[in-house]
């Protein structure tokens, strides 16, 4: 989670009403991000954690759910949640990672400290999925600045787009009464993982 705090009444509303085992949240970074006040306060401070905690419950409901916080200070970022997690015991056999960065704000040394410790993850067996976005190939600078997709093509997300994980992208229609489909841009330059080659397959 990224600055905001998860409800946990509404991790138990959630569970009763859609019949999920009642389980509890371990925080993995030690830290307490969890506030029923905060969340009654301003919606926004917990939207996507509580998304988050209560999503990965519905899709796995027998499986032990951790909370790691990310705040972008230099304390505790994508390398250091990665590195973190070597030390966990037992390992988590599935770590999913709900944000990114456009990637060409990454810096080479991140994407490398990230790459190289999730290898040895998977080498554990443990699997990484990461979030792509929710803006389709396009990346989060059309949401932001409000220009068409074209003007910019693709704009990989990372760490979505290290070879090392399992990407998982957005999909709409649903919200618009239309059969779910992936989200899709019209970009058209060639701009995708411009701060490394793209995997071979």
């Amino acid at each position: 989670s990224i600055g905001q705090v998860w409800s946990p009444s509404d991790r138990v509303a959630f569970q009763k009403a859609f019949g999920i085992p009642e389980q509890a949240v371990v925080e993995l970074d030690g830290g307490v991000h969890s506030s029923d006040t905060k969340c009654a306060a301003d919606l926004n401070q917990c939207a996507e954690a509580n998304l988050d905690i209560q999503y990965m419950n519905a899709m796995s409901p027998w499986s032990n759910i951790t909370l790691y916080y990310m705040d972008f200070t230099g304390d505790h970022d994508f390398e250091e949640f990665v590195i973190a997690l070597l030390g966990v015991d037992p390992l988590p056999h599935v770590v999913s990672i709900s944000y990114g960065m456009p990637e060409r704000y990454s810096s080479r040394d991140s994407i490398a400290a990230f790459d190289g410790t999730v290898a040895k993850l998977g080498l554990q067996g443990t699997t990484v999925m990461v979030s792509s976005g929710d803006d389709g190939g396009a990346g989060s600078v059309v949401r932001a600045w409000g220009c068409q997709p074209y003007w910019y093509g693709y704009d990989a997300s990372w760490p979505a787009s290290s070879v090392y994980v399992t990407a998982v992208g957005a999909t709409m229609g649903v919200d618009s009464g239309l059969p779910e489909v992936v989200c899709a841009t019209q970009g058209t330059s060639a701009t995708f993982n411009a701060s490394f080659s793209p995997p071979m397959i």
